[in-house]
């Protein structure tokens, strides 16, 4: 209820919105996990505790109805959730901030894309590969999101082209499993990319 408690005073709402709350938690190993979920035909998510034993609806994503009825691609880093598709414009990441329990307009991906590998490790998303949404060529290429700076790196290339893929993390490292390269021809080879080296 982060949200509400902002409400009490400016100083309250300064340290939650600078996110100094956030640090001093994760400084003293406070995590709040939630699993996001969209149920097919519903229009809007619902935040879940691990046990699911407690939900709670988002706020209405303030999209377009091009976006509403898209393909749609998600993944999370820190506090946000972040919910890549189109609408009328174009290419767009929705971000809800749990902190804040809002909606915005993110970041675009250095590389606009679809069709992606995407892995979390918790305080940062990964995305690699897919179709590349202004070439419409098959990528080789990865990004790496940063809910603290809200911005998308690159990272080095992958040695394969490879969309629908699959990505996961696990030991410090991404991992890049399958997919198809721009033949269409299925690849059974995996990549990983290590965080440390």
């Amino acid at each position: 209820e982060y949200k509400k408690l902002s409400s009490l005073s400016k100083r309250i709402s300064q340290v939650i919105g600078n996110g100094d709350l956030l640090k001093e938690r994760r400084m003293n190993c406070i995590k709040e996990v939630s699993v996001f979920m969209l149920a097919s035909g519903e229009e809007n998510w619902r935040a879940f505790n691990q046990q699911f034993t407690t939900h709670k609806s988002l706020p209405r994503l303030p999209s377009d109805d091009v976006f509403k009825s898209g393909d749609k691609e998600s993944l999370c880093a820190g506090t946000h959730l972040l919910v890549c598709g189109h609408d009328f414009g174009g290419p767009v990441i929705w971000t809800y901030e749990a902190v804040m329990d809002e909606w915005y307009k993110g970041p675009s991906m250095v590389e606009h894309r679809c069709l992606f590998a995407s892995a979390s490790c918790g305080d940062f998303a990964y995305v690699a590969g897919g179709i590349g949404l202004k070439t419409n060529d098959v990528l080789c290429s990865a990004e790496k999101y940063d809910p603290e700076t809200k911005s998308w790196d690159l990272l080095p290339k992958m040695k394969e082209e490879r969309k629908m893929c699959a990505g996961a993390y696990m030991g410090n490292k991404i991992y890049v499993v399958g997919g198809q390269d721009k033949n269409g021809d299925v690849l059974t080879c995996a990549e990983v990319f290590d965080l440390e080296k």
